[in-house]
């Protein structure tokens, strides 16, 4: 369930922010109506996508009578989050106690490294803080493993992921941290684990074309070759973490710029773990 109603206008004094209350009025109506007509068929509902980034929040909050013009960046706003969470929630749990609520995916730091607002454990303790812990029953973030004007990385190498936050003190630390993709997401487990035990589900992770066609130039090989590794090297790592539940691939096929489309190798490697793995018990 996606950003905010297209039809609002915003106000043009405050950068056509949308008005709270109205966003919340129409959320309601547009998650009731949702799941009236398919909350039969569906058992699993993600709420939002990447709120901690200032660009897809921006399309919760942002819109102006010009279609040119929508979904510009905004500060991202945990408490105004938590109040769709829990709207969303209510409907969804009265419809079916049993269905699954799903934290929008946050962004990982691909951005800028020193912008603490990306920081998933602090977007979580503001969410935490904001009351909106029992809203949701997994915690799900999108670790792609790549920094500022990099080529993304492979999934075990240390690269610099952000400022390190303070979970006493609240605030970002002056230098960033280099973290491993399993590093990052043991990081956000540790977290959640404090404040209130939660499964974890990658619901993105992916290597663009540009990304893996930069590494089979350097290692002589090809970006499929590369792309299957990394396939391997993330998926096995994570389904061992205790905590982890699910790995979404960014993406089988069809993305929208075909950018990150799994190639044959990778889904050949993917088809092979899936079966290897099923109904493995992992060791750590």
């Amino acid at each position: 369930l996606d950003y905010g109603p297209r039809y609002l206008s915003g106000n043009p004094a405050h950068g056509y922010r949308v008005n709270p209350s109205e966003l919340l009025t129409h959320w309601q109506t547009y998650v009731q109506t949702v799941v009236n007509r398919f909350g039969d068929r569906i058992d699993y509902w993600e709420i939002e996508n990447e709120m901690n980034s200032r660009d897809f929040w921006g399309k919760v909050v942002i819109e102006t009578a010009d279609s040119s013009s929508r979904d510009g960046p905004a500060e991202p706003d945990a408490i105004l989050y938590a109040h769709m969470l829990r709207i969303a929630h209510d409907i969804i749990k009265q419809h079916d106690r049993n269905d699954t609520v799903i934290l929008g995916g946050l962004a990982g730091y691909y951005g800028d490294l020193a912008d603490c607002a990306r920081n998933y454990q602090k977007y979580l303790i503001d969410l935490h803080e904001a009351g909106a812990w029992d809203t949701f029953d997994v915690v799900a973030i999108h670790p792609y493993h790549n920094s500022p004007d990099s080529n993304g990385f492979a999934p075990d190498a240390f690269i610099e992921r952000g400022l390190h936050y303070n979970l006493f003190t609240k605030t970002c630390a002056t230098t960033t941290t280099p973290l491993s993709v399993l590093t990052e997401v043991r990081g956000v487990l540790d977290l959640t684990n404090r404040l209130g035990p939660k499964p974890l589900w990658i619901t993105e992770i992916g290597w663009n074309r540009d990304w893996l066609n930069h590494w089979a130039t350097v290692h002589s090989t090809t970006a499929d070759v590369i792309e299957a590794a990394y396939v391997a090297r993330t998926y096995v790592p994570l389904l061992s973490e205790a905590g982890v539940e699910k790995v979404f691939w960014f993406t089988q096929t069809n993305a929208q710029d075909h950018s990150f489309d799994l190639g044959p190798s990778g889904q050949r490697t993917l088809g092979n773990l899936s079966a290897l793995l099923a109904n493995s018990q992992p060791l750590g």
